[in-house]
């Protein structure tokens, strides 16, 4: 895109744009998303086989390998359960379940 070619009313529209945000970061009115859990996860233990694809792909990495093996002798995923206060947890972003080759894996979004 060439900044010759663009006419005055895209420019305002930025420079509006941009000093709304800085008056709503000023003002107190703007806030960052918040450390807060909006999601939460189920693995069925016995469904999961241990590839451990779904812990790669989380982007917080809230999901760790389970010590005590299932019926069918693997270590499953299961989610931590001492998230940090740091910590953002999860977001239910889905990209664990659709990783997961056994379909072991429920996301519930909160209201």
């Amino acid at each position: 895109m060439n900044l010759k070619t663009l006419d005055k009313s895209t420019w305002r529209g930025y420079f509006t744009a941009s000093l709304n945000y800085e008056q709503r970061q000023k003002n107190g009115s703007f806030q960052m998303a918040q450390n807060k859990k909006k999601g939460k996860i189920i693995v069925d233990r016995e469904r999961c086989k241990g590839c451990y694809l779904c812990i790669e792909v989380c982007p917080f990495h809230i999901i760790e390998v389970d010590q005590e093996l299932n019926r069918k002798g693997y270590h499953p995923a299961r989610p931590k359960e001492d998230i940090s206060e740091d910590g953002k947890g999860c977001t239910a972003c889905t990209m664990c379940a659709l990783v997961c080759p056994e379909v072991a894996i429920e996301v519930y979004r909160a209201k």
